[in-house]
């Protein structure tokens, strides 16, 4: 019985470590590899938010995914690859749930740039740039 218990504690003891290894196919990248716990860590950020997409469609992200400008993602420069937070209009409250995939080349109070279909679910594109809250 004491056998059973110490091979229940093991499995668990590696089922518990394998929940914080590198996103399949991540070693070995220069940028950050994916870990549950690093999801929602974002702290709540206010800013402007812009958006992006046709020219890039189909191009390789930074952090290795394939950009569709439909889908809902971001880039940013401070959070991390493959982090999830939501983005909230401040003018309208309108929120989306989005994954950083990239990195932004923006600078000043533009704290996220949104794929064009993130962007068109809480604005309207011909806004061009937005005030958000990012958590």
């Amino acid at each position: 019985m004491r056998r059973l218990g110490v091979l229940v504690g093991l499995v668990a003891l590696l089922c518990g470590v394998h929940h914080t290894q590198a996103r399949p196919g991540a070693q070995g990248y220069p940028w950050t590899p994916w870990r549950p716990e690093a999801a929602r860590a974002a702290p709540v950020v206010q800013g402007y938010a812009t958006w992006y997409g046709p020219g890039f469609e189909g191009n390789w992200t930074y952090c290795g995914d394939i950009f569709h400008q439909w889908g809902a993602t971001a880039a940013s420069n401070t959070l991390p690859c493959w982090s999830v937070v939501t983005v909230t209009n401040l003018s309208t409250g309108a929120s989306i749930t989005v994954t950083i995939t990239d990195r932004g080349g923006f600078g000043g109070s533009t704290i996220l740039d949104l794929s064009r279909g993130a962007f068109a679910a809480i604005a309207d594109p011909s806004e061009g740039v937005i005030a958000v809250e990012v958590w």
